[in-house]
């Protein structure tokens, strides 16, 4: 959705830092934007309404009025030099910031490229009031004197906002209000404050670096394959597994930021990442133009992440764009384009244009000026994002556009030999299906599945472009009888896909009870939320997925949505999940920044309990430490019961009930619907436009006990127990265990054992050499636990009620959302391993670097039992 995106621009908070309004330490000047020699703002309460705490000094220079104004800072260069030049100020809402050097002309400052774009506002309201680091450029300076003037003068009130700047002679991060070097260190008891110095990415000091799992190059090995199993490969042949991530760094960064960033990912573990970009104009522009710089965003991002090995999906239209009446299209005047893409002309031929110029432009940000579309580096193209003539939106199809759909469906029925009929969109009449209803179903499939394959053929045959291509990624109006329709629509191209996130399914994830509900994108003082772990409604777990036979699948958008605390077992479950139902790929949402995020905002995933476990989770999806099941369930579907909307015999809608969705084939083998637990025993598949006869199901009974709220995989190495909250991983390479852990005391498994006193942790161990972790002579061992910012407040055990006042809930209500830094729960438990080889334990601070801090490890009877300090996140064993 739009708002996610909107979210993740506006959402990264500041810590608190009380600093002077001048100083001057090593290679840099750090300049308080409040204390100007001369200045003439004029200030305003609302605009001046900020979390101070969040400002360097506790304060900023801002104006808001009817006339432009200025500010001038006289200042002593320590030396000759070249130096980087930064400003902390706000870039939200067409602000117009320009500065001069002493008596020079005004330069426009480009306040789009920034890094930690924070919402400072009082009340959290996403509307004027952030603050972000944009670096300005680099300034050859002299020793002595010198006056620096910026001039606030936009469009709108003339506002703006200085919160200091930063002349650098060495290599300057931003870290919010933190001054390099500096730590803030507050953490509230019970929890360590987590403050990550910026990567030097030094190789030879790192202890971890999963950059070797990458290749050199993206795309050195050619374009990938679809095995007929429905497995990636490489054109070598060997298997492509895919941790990956939605960015929008590209968007707002410069190519040295990118590069950081791009590292960063590398890093940790992701070999794929995704732009989720609009290529078509604004509304205002004609509909033969395109996005600029969207396409030059894509290109940046396709170069530089393939340097570290990193491949691109591209995301190239989303309906919620909005339209003008000059494009053209008969009976749209303005608003978003539903369903539109699958039948209207107009659209499609521009949408091809919009394809041909972000395809085959060549991409000045690569060596070879290599267009994008013969870059292999770019793997993917999804043909459209989160739209559907299966889902919701169809029903908004009003006046001159249904007459046009229904003009295309009357031609429909008539080469099927059908009679005249009205279009039957009523979704909520699916219970009780008539002819109608069937033939309308039937009729938006096709048009769909049609249109995907002219697009596949186009991208491949006119364009020459032999990325994989991905029809969709959305859900339906009724999931048990349309997601295989919608599925199949996507069979005319090589990749199925799908957007689905992970909340605690209690009934009311977050609520914002004033007059504007802000809930879908941002999470702000007041709001209420519910919050368990999702391993005890595992029907929210992503990868319970049914996956088409032949055919890889992708899940492009994902993960547990804040305000969600119980974050850490999101990798572990993807991780182990996905390994052993064969689940290609899994792209976290979203990043917007470098690195972590520096606060919670609705969308970010660059959390320290989410993101900070992605390293060990990775190492093991990506190496395929964790067996592929047996198939649990193998469904054949004819066209003809699917376009009858027959139930199939299994469904991924949380709301499937197979006691009671029992519409089946009469010709299916299997009688009764089956317990979606399969999904954790292992592979769930489905063949469209096969013989239901030939359907089978494995003895789940052997696997599941619903008694014990516990499922088995098929492969011995995963149990989920969802009556506890626990999953445990017990493979030869990779062990763990992830949820409630102290509910269920002491944790035995083959080669280690954990003795928790942490409520809830995720924990792994994980060969770094890929021998079993009896005989490994050096294992990472993770442990995650929950983050809030510094300064968060809730009230657990409040009730409250849905916006319409109909339904009653119990849950949380927030009573300040904090900033930076990042308050992680203690580490509380020991570790032990059964290796003779392993003599110690060294603690690793959050880029993988080894600490002073000593570690308690004891060696003895060939085991090492570790007891790892509070922030201990990372410790290599050996």
């Amino acid at each position: 959705m739009d708002r996610r995106w909107v979210a993740i621009f506006a959402m990264w908070m500041l810590g608190i830092l009380a600093s002077s309004a001048f100083a001057a330490e090593g290679d840099y000047l750090w300049i308080e934007g409040e204390s100007a020699t001369a200045q003439n703002m004029v200030r305003h309460n609302w605009y001046d309404s900020v979390k101070k705490k969040q400002l360097s000094g506790n304060d900023w220079l801002s104006n808001f009025g009817p006339k432009a104004a200025e500010a001038t800072y006289k200042l002593e260069i320590p030396r000759d030099g070249n130096y980087a030049f930064w400003v902390r100020a706000n870039p939200v809402a067409a602000p117009l910031l320009s500065y001069k050097l002493d008596y020079g002309e005004y330069v426009a400052i480009d306040l789009g490229k920034n890094q930690e774009n924070t919402n400072i506002a009082s009340d959290d309201k996403p509307d004027m009031r952030f603050i972000a680091w944009i670096k300005v450029g680099d300034l050859q300076l002299k020793k002595g004197p010198l006056a620096i003037s910026f001039k606030m003068h936009s469009g709108n009130n003339n506002h703006g906002g200085l919160d200091c700047f930063v002349l650098s002679a060495g290599p300057f991060t931003p870290n919010g209000v933190v001054k390099p070097g500096q730590k803030l260190n507050l953490a509230t008891p019970g929890t360590w404050s987590f403050e990550p110095d910026p990567d030097t990415f030094d190789t030879k000091k790192s202890a971890i670096d999963l950059r070797s799992l990458n290749e050199k190059v993206a795309g050195e090995n050619g374009y990938w394959q679809v095995t007929p199993d429905g497995d990636l490969k490489n054109a070598k042949g060997q298997p492509v597994r895919l941790w990956c991530a939605n960015t929008n760094v590209q968007q707002r960064s410069g190519l040295d930021d990118l590069r950081q960033h791009a590292k960063f990912l590398a890093k940790r573990g992701v070999n794929m990442v995704r732009h989720h970009g609009h290529i078509n104009p604004e509304p205002n522009q004609q509909i033969g133009q395109v996005n600029e710089k969207e396409i030059d965003a894509l290109q940046k991002l396709v170069a530089v992440m393939k340097e570290e090995g990193i491949y691109t999906t591209f995301s190239s239209f989303w309906a919620t764009s909005s339209a003008s009446a000059s494009w053209g299209i008969e009976g749209h005047s303005n608003g978003p384009l539903f369903t539109l893409l699958f039948w209207d002309p107009t659209l499609q031929k521009a949408y091809k244009g919009w394809l041909k110029e972000a395809l085959t432009r060549p991409n000045p940000y690569e060596k070879n000026k290599l267009p994008v579309g013969k870059d292999p580096a770019l793997a993917i193209i999804q043909i459209q994002n989160e739209d559907s003539m299966l889902f919701w939106t169809a029903q908004g199809l009003k006046g001159p556009e249904l007459a046009r759909l229904q003009v295309i469906y009357d031609a429909w029925r008539k080469e099927k030999g059908k009679g005249p009929s009205s279009l039957a969109i009523r979704f909520w009449e699916l219970g009780n299906p008539t002819q109608d209803h069937k033939d309308t179903m039937q009729f938006f499939t096709e048009t769909m599945r049609k249109f995907n394959a002219e697009i596949g053929r186009y991208v491949k045959e006119e364009l020459g472009c032999n990325a994989l291509v991905n029809a969709g990624n959305w859900r339906t109006a009724n999931q048990v009888k349309l997601l295989d329709l919608e599925r199949y629509s996507y069979t005319a191209n090589p990749i199925i896909g799908v957007n689905r996130y992970v909340g605690p399914g209690l009934g009311c994830d977050h609520l914002c009870p004033g007059e504007q509900d802000t809930a879908g994108y941002l999470v702000k003082k007041g709001d209420f939320f519910q919050d368990q772990s999702a391993l005890l409604n595992p029907s929210m777990i992503p990868t319970t997925a049914k996956q088409v036979t032949g055919l890889p699948y992708i899940i492009s958008e994902s993960t547990w949505v804040p305000p969600m605390s119980y974050q850490s077992e999101s990798a572990f479950l993807i991780s182990v999940y996905s390994s052993l139902n064969g689940i290609d790929g899994y792209y976290w949402f979203a990043l917007g920044d470098i690195g972590f995020d520096r606060t919670l905002s609705k969308w970010g995933c660059a959390t320290p309990s989410l993101m900070g476990s992605w390293p060990a989770a990775a190492l093991i999806f990506r190496k395929g430490y964790v067996k592929r099941g047996t198939t649990a369930v193998h469904e054949e579907r004819s066209l003809e019961d699917m376009y009858n909307l027959c139930a199939p015999i299994i469904a991924e809608e949380a709301g499937f009930d197979p006691n009671r969705d029992t519409i089946i084939s009469p010709r299916s083998s299997i009688r009764n619907g089956v317990d979606p637990l399969a999904y954790f025993v292992g592979p769930v598949e489905v063949t469209y436009g096969g013989n239901p006869a030939k359907s089978t199901v494995a003895n789940l009974k052997t696997f599941i006990d619903n008694g014990k709220k516990t499922v088995k995989s098929s492969t011995g190495e995963i149990l989920l127990d969802y009556g506890n909250g626990v999953c445990t991983l017990n493979a030869p390479a990779a062990q763990g265990a992830t949820g409630y852990l102290a509910k269920v005391g002491e944790i035995k498994l083959g080669a280690i054992s954990i003795k928790p006193k942490n409520d809830y942790a995720t924990v792994l161990a994980v060969s770094m050499d890929g021998k079993p972790l009896t005989e490994s002579a050096k294992i990472l061992l993770q442990i995650t636990t929950r983050c809030r910012p510094y300064g968060w407040k809730e009230t657990d055990g409040v009730d409250f009620k849905s916006r319409d006042g109909k339904t009653s809930f119990k849950g949380k209500r927030i009573d300040d959302t904090g900033g930076y830094p990042w308050n992680v729960w203690n580490t509380d438990m020991s570790v032990s391993i059964r290796n003779g080889k392993l003599k110690k334990a060294t603690l690793l601070d959050a880029n993988f670097y080894p600490s002073d801090t000593k570690v308690e490890a004891v060696a003895g009877g060939a085991t090492l039992t570790v007891t790892p300090p509070p922030n201990g996140m990372y410790l290599l064993l050996e």
